[in-house]
């Protein structure tokens, strides 16, 4: 059986306040926090479609997205967003002719 020694507990506790109050930078909420990859930013754009119609919409990137699906026969399922990063509807990019990024 493992007995804890009271002792070395005491001394990374000290250790760990007194880089606290020292000024460390370190970034101690990462100590908490999953290790997910951060969301891709959001790019504005106009997708323009077969049909002649175009929207205005928020992409995360210009081609099949990791969370897009594609389909056998060539259709896909990508996600337009808000500016806020809600999902708003969906587009196939067999019906787009092109896509132009708004700055």
């Amino acid at each position: 059986m493992v007995q804890k020694n009271p002792r070395r507990i005491m001394i990374v506790l000290l250790i760990i306040g007194l880089m606290m109050i020292g000024g460390c930078k370190y970034d101690y909420k990462q100590l908490f926090k999953k290790n997910e990859p951060p969301e891709p930013k959001l790019l504005k754009v106009e997708i323009y479609f077969t049909s002649t119609q175009h929207i205005p919409a928020y992409v995360k990137g210009l081609g099949i997205e990791k969370d897009g699906q594609v389909y056998v026969g060539g259709s896909s399922l990508n996600y337009i967003y808000n500016a806020q990063g809600e999902i708003i509807g969906s587009f196939n990019y067999a019906r787009v002719d092109y896509i132009k990024i708004i700055e």
